[in-house]
């Protein structure tokens, strides 16, 4: 399963675990998450010590401006079951399970650890590793309940230069995506090429001649679907948008070729649901008597709606 954090376990130095402390790091998700545990290294002491991991977004009043760029924790995001550190001085490496997974979305989270006492006359100890460039670790060196971890976190302290031996392990969240296509795509089918708002791969209707005789493209054939386990329900309509829009119309698709022809630069509705194959539809362009000089009009895009989608 995927991961954030510092996964390797090579931590030399360590700070104590004392009662009413949090320490963690700073580290960077990419993706939409759902988080089942945190992970992090340990020495015990001579007792044991219970321990829960704790997630904080990154939207505490403290703001450190160094290299990475950071706010301190802040918003209680989660907080595990107890694990217990075993009294010994070995390394151990636990796990800290929460009962439900926290979504997460992209970006970056404080993840760490608060404790129920000091483990003894040997305190417990969280394991880090000397870092050289950069302040990602922190610490809430009293007050935090390990009862009921403080939401909104302590005032934070940052040490430089360490990386925490503490990661997060997540499933990746699909959401659900509608898109359109061409490349010749087949109905009911999952083939295609994802049509970009970007030059990458536009909707390219063809070459026309300039004048005043109105001259058309041959008709394009396009379609739209969601990605493979989501649908949109209800009707869906595709909007020109742009300067030249009306040098483009829209049809349904009728077995296998246009259907009846919508005005130049009006929408098309198709009557739904999309699911995760394609639904057929066309595109046609024609030249503008106000067109004087060759070019690619990229002025104009296929607006659709990206919302109510749901898993099936």
């Amino acid at each position: 399963m995927p991961t954030f954090g510092r996964t390797q376990n090579d931590g030399a130095s360590s700070s104590t675990a004392y009662i009413g402390r949090w320490h963690g790091g700073y580290y960077e998700l990419t993706e939409k998450a759902l988080v089942s545990k945190l992970t992090g290294r340990f020495a015990g002491g001579t007792e044991a010590v219970n321990a829960k991991g704790v997630i904080y977004a990154a939207d505490g009043t403290y703001v450190y401006t160094g290299t990475p760029n950071q706010n301190g924790p802040g918003t209680l995001l989660g907080a595990s079951n107890p694990t217990v550190i075993a009294a010994t001085t070995d390394p151990q490496v636990l796990d800290f399970n929460f009962a439900s997974a926290v979504a997460l979305d992209a970006g970056w989270y404080w993840i760490g650890f608060i404790y129920d006492h000091d483990g003894g006359v040997t305190n417990a100890r969280f394991y880090q590793t000397w870092n050289g460039s950069a302040y990602i670790y922190g610490q809430i060196t009293s007050g935090m309940n390990y009862t009921t971890p403080a939401n909104p976190a302590l005032a934070v302290s940052l040490e430089d230069y360490t990386w925490p031996n503490v990661y997060a392990t997540y499933t990746v969240v699909v959401v659900g995506e509608i898109h359109l296509y061409d490349g010749t795509p087949t109905a009911a089918a999952t083939d295609g090429t994802e049509v970009t708002e970007t030059l990458t791969n536009p909707v390219e209707g063809g070459d026309l001649t300039l004048g005043e005789t109105e001259d058309l493209t041959d008709p394009l054939k396009l379609a739209v679907r969601c990605n493979t386990g989501w649908a949109r329900s209800g009707s869906f309509t595709i909007t020109p948008s742009g300067t030249t829009q009306t040098a483009w119309r829209l049809a349904p698709d009728s077995a296998g070729s246009p259907g009846t022809w919508g005005a130049w630069g009006d929408p098309l509705t198709l009557a739904g649901p999309i699911g995760g194959t394609n639904t057929i539809w066309w595109v046609q362009a024609r030249n503008l008597p106000t067109e004087d000089t060759p070019a690619t009009d990229i002025s104009v895009t296929l607006a659709h709606p990206v919302d109510n989608i749901v898993a099936v």
